[in-house]
């Protein structure tokens, strides 16, 4: 954790250039001061120096940040913004509280309670409650805007893969704490694919958590944890690679361990993809999301477009997105309102378009741009690309007959 003088010289490097300003979607958004980079930096700077106590600080502005970091991928100086941010978080200006956010990190760092509520969940989604729930309008209020970010159950095919000619090492699929809740779909897409290519996938026996949200938090300690104890695992599994289909997942792993230890999945299969794989048309028409993480932490952004134009005549667009789609994290729990406004304007253009799923690899961005569609009337599959993948291949004729 940064100390009060190491936080004052990184803001110091800040330079007041101004640069950064176009490129923050909450200044872009507003069109103050505060609600851009420069101005939070100031506001830390002033709290730091003791100019200003901090229970004279109106927070709004310096928690409306998204810490989607599209202003340190322009940043001449090198700032460290994102780190900046969540420090001053952890020492000299602490979040508000907030028991919704509370009791989320409080489930993310007790899993087992997580993993009950997940065991609920997905049997109201199989069980079709969640389809009778959702057209008769039962649910009001908060209990709706969270129903809302439940995914739909869309089962896989079960039909086999061709099996690997050669075997290419031992992978550890990372979960995270809410990826057999959130996401069950593309983990299973996943987990299919690596043993088709040729790996042997390492499941872990221990709770798993990258510890991102506790960290954006200012819980800066419990993150690490979180984040050191997946780690552990990872070294006593002896798996060459720990994979992830959550790109800010991913991302903040990446923060504790080297880059050719830690990678997504697409990348693996991109490196060794079989020569048996011949990816069947798909129909439909489909928008490309491409999250903060993947643009900005991981700059991996090619992997899905190279992913997808491997499935013949799959139709796509990239999805406009001014900066963020406002999940941030925890944000689309947080502040909901402020978050739902980033996601207005690309949900409109996608009305406009004859386009009917949006396909994104960061679970946090498929659920609150899947939440507001739902919430506007829009009528709108959400996908990761393993699970196109999959589907591709499963309609292959390189398949064996069944």
């Amino acid at each position: 954790m940064m100390q009060r003088s190491e936080l004052l010289a990184a803001i110091d490097q800040c330079v007041l250039c101004g640069l950064c300003l176009p490129h923050c979607p909450t200044f872009l958004a507003e069109g103050r001061e505060p609600e851009s980079p420069r101005g939070r930096l100031m506001l830390l700077q002033a709290v730091a120096k003791g100019e200003i106590a901090p229970t004279e600080v109106d927070q709004t502005a310096l928690n409306h940040c998204l810490l989607c970091r599209n202003c340190e991928t322009h940043c001449p100086s090198q700032v460290r913004y994102s780190e900046i941010v969540v420090a001053a978080r952890a020492s000299i200006l602490p979040l508000p509280a907030d028991g919704g956010r509370e009791r989320l990190l409080d489930a993310v760092a007790h899993p087992r309670s997580l993993a009950l509520l997940g065991q609920m969940g997905q049997w109201y989604q199989k069980s079709g409650l969640q389809r009778v729930v959702r057209r008769r309008g039962w649910v009001r209020g908060e209990l709706a805007r969270l129903e809302s970010l439940l995914p739909d159950y869309r089962p896989l095919p079960l039909e086999p893969l061709p099996q690997p000619s050669t075997q290419q090492g031992r992978v550890a699929l990372f979960r995270g704490c809410m990826g057999n809740q959130l996401e069950p779909v593309a983990l299973e897409a996943a987990k299919r694919l690596l043993q088709s290519c040729g790996f042997e996938v390492v499941e872990f026996t221990q709770p798993q958590c990258c510890g991102a949200l506790h960290s954006h938090a200012g819980e800066i300690e419990q993150g690490d944890r979180l984040a050191l104890a997946t780690l552990a695992q990872l070294e006593r599994s002896g798996a060459d690679w720990l994979v992830g289909v959550s790109s800010s997942c991913i991302a903040q792993l990446l923060s504790f361990a080297a880059l050719d230890k830690i990678t997504t999945v697409e990348a693996l299969l991109l490196r060794y993809w079989p020569n048996a794989w011949q990816p069947a048309p798909l129909s439909g028409s489909y928008a490309l999301h491409t999250p903060c993480s993947n643009r900005n932490r991981l700059n991996n952004s090619a992997e899905a477009v190279e992913l997808l134009t491997k499935i013949p005549q799959l139709v796509w667009q990239r999805l406009p997105v001014d900066g963020c789609c406002g999940a941030g994290g925890s944000h689309l729990l947080s502040d909901p309102e402020h978050a739902a406004s980033f996601a207005i304007a690309p949900l409109q253009w996608l009305q406009q378009q004859p386009l009917g799923a949006i396909i994104s690899t960061n679970i946090g961005c498929t659920l609150h741009l899947g939440a507001e569609a739902r919430r506007r009337g829009v009528e709108i599959a959400l996908y990761h690309p393993l699970e196109l993948l999959l589907r591709s291949l499963l309609n292959s004729p390189s398949l064996p007959p069944h």
